[in-house]
């Protein structure tokens, strides 16, 4: 498209065009499309671009586009023209068809009124002019006497036609002129809030935890009441700056079949190789990855503070790993959910997690949840407190009642620096003020660590 006749602005807010002077009025609706595209980003906003083919005759011109998004950041909006269309204004209407704006715009004008007769069962119908809208039962004069319309006269108000200046759909109306009759090529873009996407993950272990099956799912919403016919969809990985918002930007990844990727000034797009459509209220869920029998560990996290006190025994966190092939994969952020099956092979849910940003060779790691077979008893054997330092000493029962040997992490906070003195099992440092341990526990036994810390720490009187 020849785009000499760009005009972006920001839109008038109005209702009318009538204090323009008399123009030709020309709707466009959704059958004028030559095409309709989305970028859905995950921060709740998408760009639409609309392409339109409209007959205009010579002369002013208001036309208005319908079946855009009631959402509609009028900020936004752009407005391109194949340059023989000439435009000097636009303005933007939301929806007000209401019985109160209705009522309004008849004060002071003849009205129908409609009951039915008691005796008779018929419909009764009366004229009368409309003289306050105030409260809650509109004044009409019906000639001979003056009434109050509420419910105990039993009358209702019909609405014959709706007023020209109310719309029961949003209009973008452009007003300006053409010298040229004849098809004329219009695009229009702009941002609507109200339609997100979202990655999620569906991870389905097999009985002995260590493989697994990925799928992954983008989830498209549209919030909006309107309807996107044979939309050409993108997705992008990032979320621009609106109003505060921190863009994010995503690693690179490869999309499977049904996508196609390419980067945008440093965001990541990806984009459905079909038209789709998404109507008003609907969720739609694209496949995104699809991997079967990966490599899957699993293990078990407890954490405890040195210069704590003993606490009843705990469950432990499950640290969940699925390996992801080599170096084509990456996920973007997201929900995974987590199942295992039963004795039975039903499959039960184990939690959901957050998936942060994945790169490509990178594993997927979650904390689904929380079990109850495995747990950790912790007693404190020695506390000591020295000049300018803590000795303690802590024996940590670690409990597995399930049918199979698990692997448990133990994070220790020393609480400040510190020094191992004895320990019954390697220990290896993880941060500045932190002992980790990695323990074998067997199927349906324990397993017991014993160790000795020295804690420098300024004394506390």
């Amino acid at each position: 498209m020849n785009k000499i006749n760009a005009i972006p602005f920001g839109l008038i807010l109005t209702t009318a065009l009538a204090a323009h002077g008399a123009v030709q009025a020309l709707e466009s609706t959704p059958e004028h499309r030559a095409a309709l595209g989305m970028t859905v980003y995950s921060n709740g906003v998408a760009l639409i671009r609309d392409e339109r083919t409209v007959e205009l005759e010579p002369g002013p011109l208001a036309l208005h586009f319908a079946g855009i998004s009631e959402l509609l950041v009028p900020e936004s909006v752009n407005l391109n023209s194949d340059g023989a269309f000439t435009i000097t204004e636009l303005s933007y209407r939301t929806p007000s068809l209401s019985r109160e704006r209705l009522l309004q715009e008849r004060l002071g004008e003849e009205i129908l009124l409609l009951r039915e007769n008691a005796a008779t069962g018929d419909e009764e119908r009366r004229r009368g002019r409309l003289l306050s809208v105030t409260g809650s039962a509109p004044l009409v004069d019906f000639g001979d006497h003056i009434e109050a319309v509420d419910a105990a006269s039993g009358w209702r108000i019909a609405f014959e036609e709706a007023s020209e200046r109310l719309a029961g759909q949003p209009l973008l109306m452009a007003q300006g002129k053409t010298e040229a009759r004849g098809p004329h090529s219009f695009e229009l873009t702009y941002l609507s809030n109200g339609l997100r996407w979202q990655a999620d993950y569906v991870i389905a272990l097999a009985a002995r935890g260590d493989r697994a099956d990925l799928t992954g799912w983008l989830s498209v919403s549209n919030e909006t009441q309107t309807d996107f016919v044979d939309t050409a969809l993108q997705f992008a990985v990032g979320a621009p700056k609106l109003g505060g918002l921190q863009p994010y930007l995503a690693a690179a990844s490869r999309a499977d079949a049904e996508f196609s990727r390419e980067s945008v000034a440093g965001y990541r797009l990806y984009s459905l190789n079909r038209a789709a459509t998404l109507w008003s209220g609907e969720r739609r869920q694209f496949l995104w990855a699809q991997q079967a029998d990966t490599l899957a560990m699993q293990r078990y996290l407890t954490r405890g503070y040195a210069l704590g006190r003993p606490q009843e025994p705990q469950p432990m966190t499950v640290e969940l790993e699925v390996v992801l092939d080599g170096a084509n994969k990456a996920l973007p952020p997201g929900t995974a959910r987590v199942y295992s099956p039963d004795a039975s092979g039903r499959m039960q849910f184990l939690g959901a997690d957050h998936v942060v940003d994945t790169a490509p060779g990178e594993p997927l790691r979650l904390r689904p949840g929380a079990v109850a077979d495995v747990r950790a008893t912790r007693s404190l054997t020695r506390f000591e407190q020295e000049e300018d330092a803590f000795r303690v000493s802590w024996r940590v029962v670690l409990r597995n009642d399930t049918a199979e040997a698990v692997e448990v992490v133990l994070e220790e906070d020393m609480g400040g620096a510190w020094e191992m003195v004895s320990s019954s099992l390697p220990h290896r440092e993880a941060a500045a003020t932190v002992a980790s341990w990695t323990i074998t526990v067997p199927a349906g036994s324990e397993t017991a660590l014993n160790y000795e810390a020295l804690i420098k720490q300024p004394r506390r009187d």
